[in-house]
Formats: structure tokens, sequence, C-alpha cells
């Protein structure tokens, strides 16, 4: 479950890297990774990957700066 964490968190913190890009082609488009209506059914992979975002959606934290940008 800790590796499934891990690649849901990079998918979230590296998005221009090719697996990202593709995974965001076929599953969530026009969202992020931690949208609760992205795809749930596809590739056993995929299905993983989500466990690990579920994850990654329990104990993630919104990091506030100045008020002008928001990280995640």
């Amino acid at each position: 479950m800790a590796q499934l964490t891990r690649i849901g968190w990079r998918l979230m913190k590296h998005p221009t890297t090719l697996w990202a890009k593709i995974l965001k082609a076929k599953y969530f488009p026009n969202t992020n990774p931690l949208d609760p209506h992205i795809k749930k059914i596809g590739s056993w992979i995929w299905g993983c990957i989500r466990k690990g975002l579920d994850n990654v959606k329990k104990y993630h934290i919104w990091e506030v700066g100045n008020g002008s940008m928001i990280n995640v």
C-alpha cells in the first residue's frame, strides 16, 4: 500500500512526466487525480493507483503561502 500511495503522490507532484500524461489523457482529462468523479473502471494498474490515491486523499494537506498560490 505504501508503494501505491507513493505512485499516487508522484502522479500529483510530477504531472508532466510521460506516464502521468498518459494516465491523465485516459482517466481524468479535465480534472485532477483527486477528483471523486474520475473513472473507476480501467486497467488493473489504474485500479491499484486509485487505491494509492485514496490514501493520498485521506492524508494530504493544502499548503497556503501568501494567499496567491496554493500548493498540494
